[in-house]
């Protein structure tokens, strides 16, 4: 098996949410998890957005921008922090539902288009 050296979009979905309540009280332990230091001048290492899924809103669904390894990475600090009762899974982003991401590591790396 090769891991994937490029970095590219990921989502971090997160289940087992009786609603969306339950789903975005998790948003800032995880915002914290990606960013400690939500102060730090430039920007974050991993860039990062949160979104609802399901049709009651019950998973939460975290952009990530990054590679596999990293990605990967991600993935077992958020379930170590959702705990047993909120099944992760890393799946292939969808860029329609985290522009805001790919734009901002464009920006950052200098390969938005001119």
């Amino acid at each position: 098996m090769t891991i994937d050296t490029e970095p590219r979009l990921y989502e971090v979905r997160i289940g087992g949410f009786g609603d969306d309540e339950g789903a975005l009280a998790l948003t800032e332990p995880i915002a914290r998890l990606l960013c400690p230091d939500e102060w730090h001048e430039g920007p974050c290492e991993v860039p990062w957005g949160f979104s609802l899924a399901g049709t009651d809103g019950a998973e939460l669904v975290v952009g990530i921008y990054t590679t596999e390894s990293t990605a990967a990475e991600i993935l077992a600090r958020v379930r170590a922090l959702a705990g047993p009762d909120h099944p992760s899974a890393l799946t292939t982003g969808d860029p329609g539902l985290f522009p805001d991401v790919i734009t901002q590591y464009e920006i950052e790396h200098g390969t938005a288009p001119q």
